[in-house]
């Protein structure tokens, strides 16, 4: 399986959004990371078109757009996540479904491109061609991964394009490190992410 086909497996349409699919020191379910924003009174989440059962409210982080949902236990997801510091410029590939695949053979898309930043719990990457805002419009709460040794490793969860300047935004997005989802995860005494 290639490095694309993998993190794709793990990617997931919520809504008119995206999320990640996390594996739970659990057998009873498997998470999924996204944005608090993507979420709606109601839900749904597919994985390869397929509906997955969402087994309780979403747990949300209290200031950031985080959030946590519950779906029925995944048994072929090996998440990795990254531990460590990276350097600027660090190999980068971010997974989502744009609603301009919508309907198509593929309706997923993989960016490439480079880290930026990281302060605190926000990373900011540059895409490669710098796509604009229609063309990622729908990967909200999509993952971010750091390409290490020919393995995708999850690091954060998109949120919005970097500028604030909506006529600016050109192929810079701002993710949340996975420290914000670990905080929610402690503070309802959920299961840890598997390693």
């Amino acid at each position: 399986m290639t490095i694309d086909e993998l993190t794709v497996s793990y990617a997931v349409k919520i809504n008119g959004g995206s999320g990640v699919l996390v594996g739970a020191l659990s057998q009873e379910y498997t998470y999924v990371f996204t944005a608090k924003h993507v979420l709606g009174t109601t839900n749904q989440v597919t994985r390869d078109g397929i509906p997955l059962r969402i087994l309780n409210d979403p747990f949300l982080h209290q200031t950031l757009d985080c959030a946590i949902l519950q779906v029925e236990f995944q048994p072929n997801v090996t998440q990795r996540h990254w531990i460590g510091e990276l350097s600027a410029a660090a190999a980068v590939s971010f997974v989502g479904y744009p609603n301009s695949n919508m309907g198509t053979a593929a309706p997923y898309k993989v960016y490439t491109g480079q880290l930026n930043s990281v302060n605190s719990n926000l990373i900011v990457c540059n895409l490669d061609n710098g796509p604009q805002q229609e063309a990622i419009a729908g990967m909200s709460g999509g993952g971010i991964y750091h390409i290490y040794n020919g393995y995708p490793y999850l690091l954060g969860i998109e949120y919005r394009m970097d500028d604030e300047d909506e006529n600016h935004r050109w192929g810079r997005i701002r993710c949340i490190s996975l420290k914000p989802y670990e905080s929610i995860l402690t503070a309802h005494n959920l299961s840890f992410i598997a390693p």
